[in-house]
């Protein structure tokens, strides 16, 4: 089994904790416009969330709760895709990346249109019988 290190964590618990702290530090790093940039926006989406009418119903709109809802409920410990993006980043991604998503699901539903990144995934063979043979694609 290969053994994984990072840094001097070699633990699973170890590694995480090393990652969780070195993103902490990167999105919680001192940067006051970014922080007011971020602040106006997240009051800009709950006043925009607080006053909105229904929407007719050609008129999509996804909100970032409803982006963290689905995320929460995505099994982990999957492969990542070709973007090499995994459930445990969104996850764990905080409000403006629920938020971002939210803004361009929203832009895709509205003018019905899929980027071709969005298409695209890797298809992985899995073998039903690891004592059968391996080269039968029926197995």
């Amino acid at each position: 089994m290969n053994s994984m290190r990072i840094g001097e964590a070699t633990s699973e618990s170890a590694i995480l904790d090393t990652w969780e702290d070195h993103f902490s530090q990167l999105v919680n790093s001192e940067c006051p416009v970014r922080r007011e940039n971020e602040r106006l926006l997240f009051e800009d989406v709950l006043k925009r969330e607080m006053t909105l009418s229904p929407l007719p119903w050609w008129c999509v709109d996804i909100s970032y709760k409803e982006v963290e809802r689905v995320l929460q409920k995505l099994k982990l410990n999957k492969s990542a895709g070709p973007d090499a993006i995994q459930v445990e980043h969104l996850r764990h991604g905080g409000f403006l990346v629920s938020l971002y998503m939210s803004f361009a699901f929203t832009a895709m539903a509205r003018h019905s249109f899929v980027p071709k990144q969005f298409r695209t995934s890797h298809v992985v063979p899995v073998v039903k019988d690891k004592h059968g043979d391996k080269s039968n694609p029926d197995n």
